[in-house]
């Protein structure tokens, strides 16, 4: 609150400021670029309490392939997307996992729309799902430009980031909420060639919570 308050303040006085000015003013250019950084810090601090805060998950017994569904389902129509292919093939029967359904929906969306963005919504993506005793595991893979070499061991560092405006916490988000699932995430990439990311899941389902 100490932060998002006065970010408020800001925000407010830029917009009144914003519609007192003609249109033709040169410095509406300059207080759009306040207004659109205000936002920004809002989001990365919004980024930071949910990389902090350790809430517990609200696990329930669910099928990894309708989730998959209801994410492609939330996406599929948005603009980013239209010009992309999605190939999807997924194991027929796939057992159940313990998990947090929300949760796990947030690390989807974010891959997903990472995907899309590297590839400048022109591509291709594959989603897979399989399994076996253990654990079941959803591919994604994209045809974008790939992840340089120098950044792979960054990806999921918190404000790593290669966005002009990205605040660099969604994939040490995704990782956090993986891992707090008894899971991990793999990334594989090759430049020109795009990238994959595999994120494993234990079927015997969720952590126990403290």
């Amino acid at each position: 609150h100490e932060i998002n308050n006065p970010l408020g303040t800001i925000t407010i006085y830029a917009h009144l400021l914003l519609k007192s000015l003609d249109k033709n003013d040169p410095r509406r250019e300059d207080v759009e670029l306040i207004i659109n950084e205000s936002n920004r810090a809002k989001e990365i601090v919004q980024g930071l309490l949910s990389f902090a805060r350790d809430t517990k998950l609200k696990q329930a017994q669910m099928n990894i392939n309708e989730i998959l569904e209801e994410v492609l389902g939330l996406i599929i129509n948005q603009s980013l997307f239209h010009n992309i292919k999605i190939e999807k093939s997924f194991f027929e029967d796939m057992p159940f996992i313990i998990a947090d359904e929300t949760k796990l929906k947030q690390v989807f969306l974010n891959i997903l729309l990472n995907a899309a963005q590297a590839m400048e919504g022109n591509g291709r993506l594959t989603i897979n799902t399989i399994a076996d005793k253990k654990n079941i595991k959803v591919k994604i893979q994209d045809t974008g430009p790939g992840i340089p070499p120098e950044n792979m061991g960054k990806l999921f560092s918190p404000f790593f980031t290669t966005k002009e405006k990205g605040t660099g916490l969604g994939l040490a988000i995704s990782y956090g909420i993986v891992e707090k699932h008894g899971g991990k995430i793999d990334v594989t990439s090759e430049l020109g060639k795009g990238s994959t990311f595999l994120i494993t899941l234990p079927i015997a389902g969720g952590v126990e919570q403290k």
